[in-house]
């Protein structure tokens, strides 16, 4: 017997991009009625499935990677809207139930996480040294000879580029 419920291993696995033109209509979760409308049901169903036996070493594995308990809760919803389980709004709301699981089971086999790395946010900018040591040692060039390009003179959106020489 055929059903749509997905496994351990599956829950995880990204949507290919450009999937929604090439599906057809209503074939897929995302595309129909969540299975799930009310808070408190979403929110069961994550329980139940974050304590189950068979999610056990997914979600080991999972935290072992120590990346911040915020961005696998967000996978973990976006997994089951994706399903269809329920609305993104609802997974949103549901969200920090899944923070909540995912330090318990954490908490009980003493791995230690974070729940929100700071230094993600550090890290927005790259600086312009980082870059260049990094092309000059893929490129393997010394750093020195490498050069930024000269910049253009900043233009208003309505304003036209002259022609030089008229």
């Amino acid at each position: 017997m055929a059903t749509n419920e997905l496994t351990a291993g599956q829950v995880l696995q990204p949507v290919a991009a450009g999937i929604s033109w090439t599906a057809p209509e209503k074939s897929r979760g995302w595309q129909n009625p969540p299975k799930f409308t009310k808070i408190s049901d979403v929110a069961n169903s994550y329980i139940s499935m974050l304590s189950s036996k068979e999610m056990a070493n997914t979600v080991l594995d999972s935290l072992d990677t120590k990346a911040p308990l915020a961005s696998l809760a967000e996978v973990i919803m976006l997994s089951g809207v994706q399903r269809g389980a329920h609305t993104l709004d609802a997974g949103i709301l549901v969200m920090p139930i899944i923070i909540e699981m995912l330090k318990t089971v954490a908490m009980i086999n003493d791995i230690k996480t974070v729940t929100y790395s700071e230094e993600y946010d550090d890290m927005r900018v790259i600086p312009t040294r980082a870059i260049k040591m990094a092309l000059a040692s893929s490129m393997e060039m010394p750093v020195e000879e490498m050069s930024s390009p000269a910049e253009e003179p900043k233009m208003g959106l309505m304003q036209r580029k002259t022609k030089t020489g008229i």
